[in-house]
């Protein structure tokens, strides 16, 4: 048999050795199991990124969005705004319209011949 199988310092080492060969056995396989952990985290980093980025992007739209209907609502009540003044001078209009036109208001017309003949009584009484 071999001579070196009865030294108990190097069986000793011997199997620190192996010991150490299959703690590094475990510590690399953790580290590989670790790198493909990473790699899967970071693959799901970059799929949440990109629906980030996805979701800022629909807010821009919306925003935008939102912006030029507020636009438009400003417009709208810019028009309203104006119809209720002319709504508002026309009634005013309205309300004197009778005040204008009443007889004692309006100028003589120039077509208007009764006070050139007379009454029919006096247009008579002169022969016609």
């Amino acid at each position: 048999m071999n001579a070196d199988k009865g030294d108990p310092l190097k069986n000793r080492l011997r199997a620190l050795a192996a010991m150490l060969a299959v703690v590094a056995l475990l510590l690399s396989g953790i580290a590989v199991y670790g790198v493909t952990q990473l790699a899967m985290i970071h693959e799901r980093i970059d799929k949440l990124g990109q629906h980030v980025a996805a979701t800022h992007s629909a807010l821009d739209d919306i925003h935008a969005t939102l912006e030029a209907d507020a636009d438009t609502i400003n417009g709208l009540i810019d028009q309203q705004q104006q119809i209720d003044d002319s709504v508002a001078a026309l009634e005013r209009t309205t309300a004197a319209l009778p005040d204008a036109l009443s007889p004692s208001n309006l100028p003589p017309s120039p077509w208007d011949l009764s006070g050139a003949i007379g009454t029919r009584e006096q247009f008579r009484a002169r022969g016609h």
